[in-house]
Protein backbone atom coordinates (compact mmCIF):
# COMPACT_ATOMS: atom_id res chain seq x y z
CA UNK A 1 0.00 0.00 0.00
CA UNK A 2 1.64 3.31 -0.70
CA UNK A 3 0.32 7.03 0.39
CA UNK A 4 0.02 10.20 -1.81
CA UNK A 5 -0.49 13.40 -0.18
CA UNK A 6 -2.98 15.65 -2.45
CA UNK A 7 -3.88 19.42 -2.12
CA UNK A 8 -6.92 20.69 -3.82
CA UNK A 9 -8.81 24.47 -4.16
CA UNK A 10 -12.47 24.10 -5.38
CA UNK A 11 -16.27 25.38 -4.61
CA UNK A 12 -16.85 22.72 -1.99
CA UNK A 13 -14.52 19.41 -2.45
CA UNK A 14 -16.80 16.75 -1.85
CA UNK A 15 -14.88 13.30 -3.42
CA UNK A 16 -12.46 12.23 -5.52
CA UNK A 17 -11.13 9.70 -7.82
CA UNK A 18 -7.81 7.98 -8.93
CA UNK A 19 -6.35 5.81 -11.81
CA UNK A 20 -2.83 4.15 -12.67
CA UNK A 21 -0.89 4.90 -15.17
CA UNK A 22 -3.55 5.45 -18.29
CA UNK A 23 -6.84 8.02 -17.83
CA UNK A 24 -9.97 6.10 -18.40
CA UNK A 25 -12.39 9.66 -18.36
CA UNK A 26 -13.64 11.87 -15.99
CA UNK A 27 -15.75 9.91 -13.35
CA UNK A 28 -14.14 6.64 -14.60
CA UNK A 29 -11.43 6.58 -12.23
CA UNK A 30 -11.18 4.98 -8.52
CA UNK A 31 -13.54 7.02 -6.21
CA UNK A 32 -12.17 8.19 -2.53
CA UNK A 33 -13.95 9.59 -0.26
CA UNK A 34 -12.95 13.59 1.31
CA UNK A 35 -13.12 12.63 4.87
CA UNK A 36 -13.13 16.91 5.61
CA UNK A 37 -14.92 18.37 2.88
CA UNK A 38 -14.46 22.27 2.38
CA UNK A 39 -12.83 24.59 -0.07
CA UNK A 40 -8.59 23.46 0.65
CA UNK A 41 -8.17 19.84 1.35
CA UNK A 42 -5.50 17.87 2.39
CA UNK A 43 -5.51 14.40 3.07
CA UNK A 44 -3.66 10.94 2.43
CA UNK A 45 -4.56 8.73 -0.62
CA UNK A 46 -3.82 4.66 0.39
CA UNK A 47 -3.78 2.98 -3.14
CA UNK A 48 -3.77 -0.93 -2.58
CA UNK A 49 -1.03 -2.83 -4.37
CA UNK A 50 -3.29 -4.71 -6.13
CA UNK A 51 -4.43 -2.22 -7.99
CA UNK A 52 -0.71 -2.09 -9.74
CA UNK A 53 -0.12 -4.40 -12.69
CA UNK A 54 3.22 -5.14 -10.89
CA UNK A 55 6.21 -3.56 -9.21
CA UNK A 56 8.42 -0.71 -9.91
CA UNK A 57 7.65 2.60 -10.99
CA UNK A 58 3.84 3.77 -11.89
CA UNK A 59 2.15 7.08 -12.51
CA UNK A 60 -0.87 7.67 -10.63
CA UNK A 61 -3.41 10.27 -11.40
CA UNK A 62 -6.00 12.12 -8.98
CA UNK A 63 -8.59 15.05 -9.07
CA UNK A 64 -11.41 15.92 -7.08
CA UNK A 65 -14.97 16.78 -7.75
CA UNK A 66 -16.90 19.79 -5.74
CA UNK A 67 -20.12 20.51 -4.65
CA UNK A 68 -21.18 22.06 -7.78
CA UNK A 69 -20.41 18.79 -10.10
CA UNK A 70 -17.15 20.17 -11.32
CA UNK A 71 -13.67 18.82 -11.78
CA UNK A 72 -10.65 20.06 -10.60
CA UNK A 73 -7.30 19.34 -12.65
CA UNK A 74 -5.84 16.05 -12.96
CA UNK A 75 -2.86 15.13 -11.11
CA UNK A 76 0.20 13.08 -11.46
CA UNK A 77 2.86 11.60 -9.18
CA UNK A 78 5.90 9.30 -10.16
CA UNK A 79 5.67 6.28 -7.00
CA UNK A 80 7.40 3.24 -6.07
CA UNK A 81 5.77 0.01 -5.67
CA UNK A 82 6.59 -3.08 -4.04
CA UNK A 83 5.52 -5.55 -2.19
CA UNK A 84 8.08 -5.10 1.01
CA UNK A 85 6.96 -1.31 0.66
CA UNK A 86 5.65 -0.40 3.99
CA UNK A 87 4.67 3.04 6.03
CA UNK A 88 7.84 4.47 6.90
CA UNK A 89 8.73 7.35 8.67
CA UNK A 90 11.18 9.78 6.82
CA UNK A 91 13.83 10.93 8.28
CA UNK A 92 15.27 13.69 5.59
CA UNK A 93 15.64 14.66 2.33
CA UNK A 94 17.68 15.80 -0.55
CA UNK A 95 17.24 17.91 -3.47
CA UNK A 96 19.40 18.86 -6.70
CA UNK A 97 18.81 21.15 -9.13
CA UNK A 98 18.59 20.67 -12.82
CA UNK A 99 20.95 17.31 -12.99
CA UNK A 100 20.81 14.20 -10.86
CA UNK A 101 24.08 13.68 -9.39
CA UNK A 102 23.01 10.10 -8.18
CA UNK A 103 20.92 9.21 -4.43
CA UNK A 104 22.69 10.87 -1.73
CA UNK A 105 24.43 13.42 -4.12
CA UNK A 106 22.00 16.45 -3.49
CA UNK A 107 21.81 18.80 -0.62
CA UNK A 108 20.17 17.42 2.16
CA UNK A 109 17.17 19.10 4.03
CA UNK A 110 15.41 18.00 7.60
CA UNK A 111 12.07 16.70 7.97
CA UNK A 112 10.59 18.23 10.90
CA UNK A 113 8.65 16.17 12.04
CA UNK A 114 9.67 12.86 10.95
CA UNK A 115 6.71 11.07 9.95
CA UNK A 116 5.18 8.88 6.72
CA UNK A 117 3.05 11.86 5.88
CA UNK A 118 4.51 14.89 5.58
CA UNK A 119 3.17 18.11 4.23
CA UNK A 120 6.43 21.06 4.26
CA UNK A 121 7.96 23.80 2.80
CA UNK A 122 11.17 23.51 1.04
CA UNK A 123 13.27 27.15 0.91
CA UNK A 124 16.27 26.94 -1.43
CA UNK A 125 18.21 29.84 -1.17
CA UNK A 126 18.76 32.21 -4.17
CA UNK A 127 22.33 31.37 -5.16
CA UNK A 128 22.09 27.53 -5.21
CA UNK A 129 20.65 28.48 -9.13
CA UNK A 130 23.42 29.26 -11.52
CA UNK A 131 21.38 31.81 -12.86
CA UNK A 132 17.82 34.20 -12.86
CA UNK A 133 15.41 32.12 -15.01
CA UNK A 134 13.37 28.77 -15.59
CA UNK A 135 15.17 25.78 -13.91
CA UNK A 136 13.86 21.85 -12.71
CA UNK A 137 13.85 21.52 -8.70
CA UNK A 138 13.69 17.72 -8.32
CA UNK A 139 13.68 16.02 -4.31
CA UNK A 140 12.92 13.09 -2.77
CA UNK A 141 13.29 11.64 1.27
CA UNK A 142 15.12 9.12 2.96
CA UNK A 143 13.01 6.76 5.46
CA UNK A 144 14.10 5.03 8.71
CA UNK A 145 14.64 1.70 6.91
CA UNK A 146 17.20 3.64 4.29
CA UNK A 147 14.68 3.40 1.65
CA UNK A 148 14.68 5.97 -0.88
CA UNK A 149 11.24 7.61 -2.38
CA UNK A 150 10.71 8.39 -5.91
CA UNK A 151 12.13 11.63 -7.40
CA UNK A 152 9.57 14.37 -7.97
CA UNK A 153 10.45 17.19 -9.97
CA UNK A 154 9.16 20.91 -9.93
CA UNK A 155 9.82 23.74 -12.54
CA UNK A 156 10.31 27.07 -10.76
CA UNK A 157 11.15 30.78 -11.81
CA UNK A 158 14.06 31.78 -9.86
CA UNK A 159 14.55 35.96 -9.77
CA UNK A 160 16.94 37.70 -7.04
CA UNK A 161 14.19 40.61 -6.48
CA UNK A 162 11.05 38.03 -5.57
CA UNK A 163 9.37 39.10 -2.76
CA UNK A 164 6.06 38.62 -1.63
CA UNK A 165 4.41 38.00 -4.97
CA UNK A 166 1.24 40.28 -5.94
CA UNK A 167 -0.49 39.21 -9.55
CA UNK A 168 -1.55 42.25 -11.34
CA UNK A 169 -2.94 40.74 -14.81
CA UNK A 170 -3.32 37.53 -16.74
CA UNK A 171 -3.43 36.89 -20.09
CA UNK A 172 -4.65 34.14 -21.81
CA UNK A 173 -5.15 32.85 -25.56
CA UNK A 174 -6.49 29.40 -27.21
CA UNK A 175 -4.76 27.94 -29.14
CA UNK A 176 -2.39 30.71 -30.93
CA UNK A 177 0.15 33.00 -28.74
CA UNK A 178 0.16 35.91 -30.18
CA UNK A 179 3.33 36.44 -28.07
CA UNK A 180 3.93 37.85 -24.34
CA UNK A 181 1.14 41.21 -23.69
CA UNK A 182 -0.39 40.60 -27.02
CA UNK A 183 -2.84 38.26 -25.72
CA UNK A 184 -6.45 39.53 -24.37
CA UNK A 185 -5.65 40.31 -21.01
CA UNK A 186 -7.81 41.09 -17.47
CA UNK A 187 -6.88 42.96 -14.40
CA UNK A 188 -7.11 41.20 -11.37
CA UNK A 189 -8.00 42.92 -8.20
CA UNK A 190 -6.05 41.55 -4.33
CA UNK A 191 -7.53 38.15 -3.38
CA UNK A 192 -6.49 37.04 0.20
CA UNK A 193 -5.95 33.36 -0.62
CA UNK A 194 -4.56 33.83 -4.11
CA UNK A 195 -6.76 32.41 -5.92
CA UNK A 196 -8.78 34.27 -8.24
CA UNK A 197 -11.87 33.23 -10.89
CA UNK A 198 -11.46 33.98 -14.82
CA UNK A 199 -14.31 35.44 -16.17
CA UNK A 200 -14.01 35.28 -20.09
CA UNK A 201 -16.53 37.45 -22.17
CA UNK A 202 -18.71 35.59 -24.78
CA UNK A 203 -17.12 38.16 -27.12
CA UNK A 204 -13.50 37.05 -26.87
CA UNK A 205 -13.87 33.07 -26.94
CA UNK A 206 -12.70 32.03 -30.58
CA UNK A 207 -15.05 32.94 -33.47
CA UNK A 208 -15.00 29.84 -35.32
CA UNK A 209 -17.75 26.76 -35.93
CA UNK A 210 -18.32 24.23 -33.84
CA UNK A 211 -16.08 25.66 -31.07
CA UNK A 212 -16.73 23.94 -27.40
CA UNK A 213 -14.89 24.13 -24.53
CA UNK A 214 -14.10 20.44 -24.37
CA UNK A 215 -12.22 20.43 -27.81
CA UNK A 216 -10.11 23.59 -27.39
CA UNK A 217 -7.31 24.74 -25.33
CA UNK A 218 -6.98 27.65 -23.03
CA UNK A 219 -3.37 28.68 -22.10
CA UNK A 220 -3.05 31.73 -18.98
CA UNK A 221 0.22 33.54 -18.09
CA UNK A 222 0.69 36.29 -14.76
CA UNK A 223 2.85 38.91 -14.27
CA UNK A 224 3.42 40.64 -11.23
CA UNK A 225 2.99 43.82 -10.31
CA UNK A 226 6.00 45.04 -9.79
CA UNK A 227 7.49 43.15 -12.72
CA UNK A 228 7.63 43.34 -16.40
CA UNK A 229 7.97 39.96 -17.46
CA UNK A 230 5.62 37.06 -17.81
CA UNK A 231 5.18 34.33 -15.88
CA UNK A 232 5.05 30.14 -17.03
CA UNK A 233 2.14 29.54 -19.64
CA UNK A 234 -0.56 27.22 -18.08
CA UNK A 235 -2.53 24.92 -20.34
CA UNK A 236 -5.93 24.86 -18.81
CA UNK A 237 -7.09 21.14 -18.41
CA UNK A 238 -10.62 21.70 -17.71
CA UNK A 239 -12.76 24.92 -18.79
CA UNK A 240 -16.27 25.73 -16.52
CA UNK A 241 -18.60 25.95 -18.99
CA UNK A 242 -21.05 29.09 -17.32
CA UNK A 243 -24.05 27.50 -18.92
CA UNK A 244 -27.81 29.09 -18.48
CA UNK A 245 -28.85 28.60 -14.76
CA UNK A 246 -32.72 28.44 -13.27
CA UNK A 247 -33.81 26.61 -16.59
CA UNK A 248 -37.51 26.10 -16.76
CA UNK A 249 -40.98 25.62 -18.81
CA UNK A 250 -43.84 27.30 -18.51
CA UNK A 251 -47.45 26.07 -19.31
CA UNK A 252 -49.80 23.74 -18.18
CA UNK A 253 -49.22 19.97 -17.76
CA UNK A 254 -53.28 18.76 -18.09
CA UNK A 255 -55.45 20.16 -20.61
CA UNK A 256 -58.83 18.76 -22.15
CA UNK A 257 -58.68 16.39 -24.58
CA UNK A 258 -58.84 18.25 -28.16
CA UNK A 259 -57.66 21.48 -27.26
CA UNK A 260 -53.87 22.70 -27.55
CA UNK A 261 -51.27 24.13 -25.04
CA UNK A 262 -48.20 25.94 -25.69
CA UNK A 263 -44.56 26.26 -23.57
CA UNK A 264 -42.35 28.99 -22.89
CA UNK A 265 -38.93 28.64 -21.94
CA UNK A 266 -36.27 30.53 -20.00
CA UNK A 267 -33.06 30.45 -17.89
CA UNK A 268 -30.74 32.92 -15.98
CA UNK A 269 -27.59 34.34 -17.95
CA UNK A 270 -29.37 33.91 -21.14
CA UNK A 271 -27.96 36.68 -23.84
CA UNK A 272 -29.07 37.92 -27.28
CA UNK A 273 -26.94 34.66 -28.85
CA UNK A 274 -28.73 32.19 -26.75
CA UNK A 275 -30.66 29.77 -28.74
CA UNK A 276 -33.54 27.53 -27.96
CA UNK A 277 -33.88 23.48 -29.37
CA UNK A 278 -37.42 22.09 -28.69
CA UNK A 279 -38.63 18.48 -29.90
CA UNK A 280 -41.07 16.47 -28.27
CA UNK A 281 -43.81 13.49 -29.52
CA UNK A 282 -44.17 13.18 -33.40
CA UNK A 283 -41.32 15.04 -34.94
CA UNK A 284 -42.44 18.32 -33.07
CA UNK A 285 -39.79 20.96 -32.99
CA UNK A 286 -39.59 24.43 -32.74
CA UNK A 287 -36.54 27.37 -32.40
CA UNK A 288 -38.15 30.01 -30.52
CA UNK A 289 -38.47 30.04 -26.59
CA UNK A 290 -42.37 30.11 -27.55
CA UNK A 291 -43.02 26.42 -28.93
CA UNK A 292 -45.89 27.41 -30.01
CA UNK A 293 -49.28 25.23 -29.89
CA UNK A 294 -48.90 21.15 -29.35
CA UNK A 295 -51.68 19.01 -29.79
CA UNK A 296 -49.99 15.57 -28.63
CA UNK A 297 -49.66 13.79 -25.24
CA UNK A 298 -45.68 13.51 -23.98
CA UNK A 299 -42.41 14.85 -23.23
CA UNK A 300 -41.62 18.26 -24.38
CA UNK A 301 -37.38 18.85 -23.95
CA UNK A 302 -35.87 21.92 -24.54
CA UNK A 303 -32.17 22.63 -25.17
CA UNK A 304 -31.44 26.32 -23.95
CA UNK A 305 -27.32 27.34 -25.42
CA UNK A 306 -25.90 30.17 -24.70
CA UNK A 307 -24.04 30.49 -28.30
CA UNK A 308 -20.60 29.46 -27.26
CA UNK A 309 -21.35 25.65 -26.68
CA UNK A 310 -22.70 25.82 -23.27
CA UNK A 311 -26.29 23.98 -22.93
CA UNK A 312 -28.72 23.20 -20.09
CA UNK A 313 -31.67 20.98 -21.07
CA UNK A 314 -35.38 21.03 -19.60
CA UNK A 315 -38.30 19.23 -19.46
CA UNK A 316 -42.09 19.42 -19.74
CA UNK A 317 -44.53 16.56 -19.24
CA UNK A 318 -47.80 17.30 -21.18
CA UNK A 319 -51.18 15.04 -20.72
CA UNK A 320 -54.76 15.29 -21.58
CA UNK A 321 -57.98 15.08 -19.44
CA UNK A 322 -59.81 12.11 -21.35
CA UNK A 323 -63.26 11.84 -20.54
CA UNK A 324 -66.08 10.11 -21.72
CA UNK A 325 -69.38 12.61 -22.70
CA UNK A 326 -72.10 11.68 -20.33
CA UNK A 327 -75.48 11.74 -21.29
CA UNK A 328 -79.12 11.94 -19.61
CA UNK A 329 -82.90 10.67 -20.94
CA UNK A 330 -86.21 11.79 -19.32
CA UNK A 331 -89.01 8.75 -19.19
CA UNK A 332 -92.28 9.61 -17.90
CA UNK A 333 -96.04 9.74 -19.59
CA UNK A 334 -96.42 11.21 -22.92
CA UNK A 335 -99.92 12.57 -21.66
CA UNK A 336 -101.99 12.87 -18.65
CA UNK A 337 -105.26 14.08 -17.57
CA UNK A 338 -105.72 17.59 -15.53
CA UNK A 339 -104.73 17.31 -12.01
CA UNK A 340 -103.34 13.69 -12.56
CA UNK A 341 -99.81 13.34 -11.01
CA UNK A 342 -96.98 13.28 -13.73
CA UNK A 343 -93.39 11.09 -12.43
CA UNK A 344 -90.71 11.45 -13.99
CA UNK A 345 -87.35 9.42 -13.75
CA UNK A 346 -83.97 10.83 -15.74
CA UNK A 347 -81.59 8.48 -16.82
CA UNK A 348 -77.80 8.98 -15.96
CA UNK A 349 -74.89 7.57 -18.39
CA UNK A 350 -71.09 7.99 -17.71
CA UNK A 351 -71.82 10.75 -15.29
CA UNK A 352 -69.26 11.36 -12.99
CA UNK A 353 -70.05 11.90 -9.11
CA UNK A 354 -71.18 14.69 -7.09
CA UNK A 355 -73.53 15.99 -10.62
CA UNK A 356 -77.25 17.54 -10.22
CA UNK A 357 -80.62 17.10 -12.12
CA UNK A 358 -82.48 20.66 -12.37
CA UNK A 359 -85.76 19.96 -13.93
CA UNK A 360 -88.00 22.74 -15.23
CA UNK A 361 -91.56 23.06 -16.57
CA UNK A 362 -92.04 25.10 -19.86
CA UNK A 363 -88.57 26.90 -19.11
CA UNK A 364 -89.24 27.19 -15.33
CA UNK A 365 -87.51 25.16 -12.64
CA UNK A 366 -90.07 22.98 -10.08
CA UNK A 367 -87.26 20.81 -8.61
CA UNK A 368 -83.42 20.07 -8.12
CA UNK A 369 -82.08 15.91 -7.49
CA UNK A 370 -78.77 14.92 -6.69
CA UNK A 371 -77.96 11.37 -6.64
CA UNK A 372 -79.05 8.51 -5.51
CA UNK A 373 -82.46 10.58 -6.23
CA UNK A 374 -82.99 10.79 -10.29
CA UNK A 375 -87.16 11.51 -10.09
CA UNK A 376 -89.19 14.27 -10.09
CA UNK A 377 -93.15 15.02 -9.76
CA UNK A 378 -95.93 17.44 -10.81
CA UNK A 379 -99.75 17.98 -11.24
CA UNK A 380 -100.51 18.10 -14.81
CA UNK A 381 -102.11 21.64 -15.19
CA UNK A 382 -104.63 23.05 -18.15
CA UNK A 383 -101.84 23.57 -20.44
CA UNK A 384 -102.07 21.97 -23.61
CA UNK A 385 -98.42 20.98 -23.74
CA UNK A 386 -96.15 20.64 -21.10
CA UNK A 387 -91.80 20.65 -22.28
CA UNK A 388 -89.91 18.58 -19.30
CA UNK A 389 -86.17 19.76 -19.44
CA UNK A 390 -83.71 17.66 -17.38
CA UNK A 391 -80.08 19.40 -17.39
CA UNK A 392 -77.25 17.64 -16.10
CA UNK A 393 -75.13 19.92 -13.45
CA UNK A 394 -71.34 20.19 -13.90
CA UNK A 395 -69.78 17.83 -11.50
CA UNK A 396 -67.65 19.72 -8.68
CA UNK A 397 -64.01 20.33 -9.23
CA UNK A 398 -63.73 18.15 -12.16
CA UNK A 399 -62.14 20.05 -15.50
CA UNK A 400 -62.74 19.44 -19.12
CA UNK A 401 -66.45 18.56 -17.83
CA UNK A 402 -69.64 19.86 -19.72
CA UNK A 403 -72.20 21.39 -18.40
CA UNK A 404 -75.31 21.70 -20.99
CA UNK A 405 -76.33 18.19 -21.15
CA UNK A 406 -79.94 18.57 -21.20
CA UNK A 407 -83.06 16.11 -22.02
CA UNK A 408 -86.46 16.92 -23.20
CA UNK A 409 -89.92 15.32 -23.42
CA UNK A 410 -93.24 16.26 -23.96
CA UNK A 411 -96.50 15.65 -21.85
CA UNK A 412 -100.05 16.65 -23.44
CA UNK A 413 -103.59 17.19 -21.59
CA UNK A 414 -105.76 14.24 -22.50
CA UNK A 415 -108.91 15.04 -24.46
CA UNK A 416 -110.74 14.12 -21.43
CA UNK A 417 -109.78 16.90 -19.40
CA UNK A 418 -111.36 20.19 -19.49
CA UNK A 419 -109.47 23.55 -18.96
CA UNK A 420 -110.10 27.57 -19.27
CA UNK A 421 -107.39 28.26 -22.18
CA UNK A 422 -105.16 30.97 -20.47
CA UNK A 423 -104.33 34.41 -21.66
CA UNK A 424 -100.93 34.69 -22.81
CA UNK A 425 -98.32 35.01 -20.21
CA UNK A 426 -95.54 37.40 -19.44
CA UNK A 427 -92.23 36.14 -20.55
CA UNK A 428 -89.91 34.04 -18.57
CA UNK A 429 -86.41 33.74 -18.27
CA UNK A 430 -84.54 30.75 -16.23
CA UNK A 431 -82.09 31.07 -15.11
CA UNK A 432 -81.24 34.54 -14.28
CA UNK A 433 -78.56 35.51 -13.93
CA UNK A 434 -76.95 33.01 -16.35
CA UNK A 435 -73.55 31.84 -17.00
CA UNK A 436 -73.84 29.22 -19.93
CA UNK A 437 -77.47 28.87 -20.83
CA UNK A 438 -81.56 29.91 -20.30
CA UNK A 439 -84.43 29.04 -20.99
CA UNK A 440 -87.20 31.47 -22.46
CA UNK A 441 -90.77 30.88 -21.98
CA UNK A 442 -93.56 32.23 -23.86
CA UNK A 443 -96.50 29.90 -22.25
CA UNK A 444 -98.68 30.82 -25.69
CA UNK A 445 -99.39 29.32 -28.93
CA UNK A 446 -97.71 30.30 -32.16
CA UNK A 447 -94.12 31.02 -33.17
CA UNK A 448 -92.58 34.07 -32.17
CA UNK A 449 -89.43 35.93 -33.19
CA UNK A 450 -86.80 35.78 -30.03
CA UNK A 451 -84.28 38.99 -29.65
CA UNK A 452 -81.59 39.88 -27.98
CA UNK A 453 -80.02 43.23 -27.75
CA UNK A 454 -76.68 44.66 -25.84
CA UNK A 455 -77.14 47.72 -23.65
CA UNK A 456 -75.52 49.85 -26.54
CA UNK A 457 -79.03 48.24 -28.52
CA UNK A 458 -76.94 46.44 -30.58
CA UNK A 459 -78.69 43.30 -31.81
CA UNK A 460 -76.39 39.98 -30.73
CA UNK A 461 -79.09 37.22 -31.40
CA UNK A 462 -82.27 36.60 -33.27
CA UNK A 463 -84.09 33.39 -33.26
CA UNK A 464 -87.00 31.86 -34.43
CA UNK A 465 -89.22 30.03 -30.87
CA UNK A 466 -91.68 27.08 -32.45
CA UNK A 467 -92.24 26.00 -28.94
CA UNK A 468 -93.56 27.24 -25.61
CA UNK A 469 -89.86 27.12 -24.45
CA UNK A 470 -86.10 27.97 -25.99
CA UNK A 471 -82.95 26.89 -24.71
CA UNK A 472 -80.69 29.64 -25.33
CA UNK A 473 -76.97 29.05 -24.42
CA UNK A 474 -75.37 32.36 -23.42
CA UNK A 475 -71.47 31.14 -24.14
CA UNK A 476 -70.96 33.15 -26.51
CA UNK A 477 -72.06 36.43 -24.73
CA UNK A 478 -69.85 38.58 -23.04
CA UNK A 479 -71.02 39.32 -19.46
CA UNK A 480 -73.41 42.15 -18.99
CA UNK A 481 -77.07 43.63 -18.95
CA UNK A 482 -79.27 42.26 -22.16
CA UNK A 483 -82.80 42.77 -23.35
CA UNK A 484 -84.20 39.93 -24.69
CA UNK A 485 -87.49 41.36 -27.00
CA UNK A 486 -90.29 38.76 -27.98
CA UNK A 487 -92.41 39.67 -30.81
CA UNK A 488 -95.47 37.30 -32.01
CA UNK A 489 -99.37 37.46 -33.25
CA UNK A 490 -99.71 38.38 -29.25
CA UNK A 491 -98.21 41.26 -29.22
CA UNK A 492 -93.93 42.25 -27.81
CA UNK A 493 -92.84 41.81 -24.67
CA UNK A 494 -89.71 42.45 -23.44
CA UNK A 495 -87.44 41.15 -20.29
CA UNK A 496 -83.43 42.25 -18.93
CA UNK A 497 -81.57 39.16 -18.97
CA UNK A 498 -78.11 39.41 -17.16
CA UNK A 499 -74.94 37.04 -18.34
CA UNK A 500 -72.41 36.52 -15.69
CA UNK A 501 -68.94 34.83 -16.32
Amino acid sequence: MIKILSGANAQSVIRGEYFVNADFGYGNGTSFVISNTGEDVAQALNIPFSAFPGEGYHFVFFRTRDSNGLWSQTTRRLVQVGQNTADATAVRGEYFIDEDYGVGSGTTFNINPSSSDIAQGLTIPFNAFQSPGYHYVFFRTLDIENTWSSTARRLVQVDDQLGEVQIANVEYFFDNDLSFGSNAALVLTASSDSTWQILIPPTELPQKPNWTFANDSLFLRVKENTKTSWGITTRVEQLVCSAPTDALISGPSLVCNGESASFIASADSTNNSTSYSWTGPGGFSASEANSGEVASEGTYTCIISNGVGCTVSVSHELHFYLFTRPNISITGPTAKGLGETVNLIAVIENAIENYSITWLKNGIPFFVTTPPGLSASYNKGPEDNDTITAVLGNSTGVPCYPNDTSAFLEVHLTPSGTWLKEEPRNLSIYPNPASTFTTISKCDLGSAILSIYNSQGALMKKVLMTDCIHLLSTVDLPAGLYVVFLDNKMGNRTKQLLVID
